[in-house]
């Protein structure tokens, strides 16, 4: 697979967890609109992590985001909408903290953690 011209070769052949951020600075290099500031953090760690009834384990802020998309379908609470976007938002080690307590506490509420 060819290149873009417009993009470095070196992002397509790094394999490394900084990759996301080499590409997303390649993308603003040529004016692709910009990611969220989020994606700093999508492996922030959840811990304890949250253990859900169908035995996932859930520790960082992409997991959670997953489960709470999945788990809203096509019309979503309001209480589901700020969490996701809570945890899709977390620029900060404060801020994804703070998601993660309200997934946590999301996820006690709609009974979709194991009992201890």
């Amino acid at each position: 697979m060819a290149q873009s011209p417009t993009k470095p070769a070196l992002v397509g052949r790094l394999k490394s967890p900084h990759r996301s951020v080499l590409r997303s600075f390649a993308d603003f290099a040529v004016g692709t609109p910009a990611r969220p500031a989020r994606f700093f953090l999508p492996d922030f760690i959840i811990h304890p992590p949250v253990l859900l009834k169908d035995g996932k384990s859930i520790a960082s802020l992409d997991q959670a985001a997953d489960v709470v998309q999945s788990h809203a379908g096509a019309a979503p609470d309001d209480e589901t909408t700020s969490v996701l976007h809570r945890l899709q938002d977390a620029a900060t080690m404060e801020f994804a903290a703070d998601a993660a307590d309200a997934f946590r506490q999301w996820a006690a509420d709609k009974n979709l953690m194991q009992k201890r």
